[in-house]
């Protein structure tokens, strides 16, 4: 009975149905492939593909969720083009967005750019720099990412496209050092997951 008391306190929120959800002058398509953090009362979004893949996104979307209202950042810099399937990952103090991987109709990403919150100024790292060779993905999409003293760490995911098994490996970028190091081998066979 506990589970079913869960059940029905959980809620969905639609934003179509919702009539105190401002779209403003935002033409926000629906789109899938995205990736979103949140930041203090705000929702960050980025990329995305349309309906059927007909257009890739790299746009820096925010939801307020105080005004209920969406904008379309003006960012500057080392914009990432339009993708789908990458990683967004926050840094430990909230200052810092990573957008990493991913891919379009063309192929996969292996690529890493950091979003500063204050300026809304993309940088591209380099990332074709790797400690050994064989220690970065080789094109990967659809990973789970996270941050950690100064690294970035992506598990799983795929490398060129559905038909190859995932991704068998733990891989880390070092953001002092601006490289790819050494991945961890996890060893688990994908029936496992």
């Amino acid at each position: 009975d506990g589970e079913q008391e869960e059940e029905e306190d959980m809620s969905e929120f639609n934003f179509e149905d919702d009539e105190d959800v401002q779209n403003g002058n935002i033409d926000h398509p629906i789109i899938a492939g995205h990736n979103a953090v949140a930041i203090g009362f705000k929702i960050y979004v980025f990329g995305g593909v349309e309906e059927h893949g007909n257009r890739h996104h790299n746009e820096m979307f925010v939801f307020d969720t105080l005004t209920k209202q969406w904008s379309i950042l003006n960012c500057t810099g080392d914009i990432p083009c339009a993708r789908e399937g990458h990683s967004m990952i926050l840094n430990d103090d909230f200052s810092k967005i990573y957008i990493c991987l991913g891919g379009d109709s063309s192929g996969f990403f292996i690529d890493v750019y950091e979003f500063d919150v204050a300026t809304n100024k993309f940088t591209q790292f380099p990332a074709s720099i790797y400690e050994k060779e064989y220690c970065f993905p080789s094109g990967c999409w659809y990973s789970a990412a996270t941050y950690y003293d100064k690294k970035l760490y992506f598990v799983g995911g795929y490398c060129y496209g559905h038909a190859r098994p995932p991704v068998n490996a733990i891989y880390s970028y070092d953001l002092e050092k601006q490289k790819w190091v050494k991945p961890i081998e996890i060893n688990l066979k994908t029936s496992e997951f």
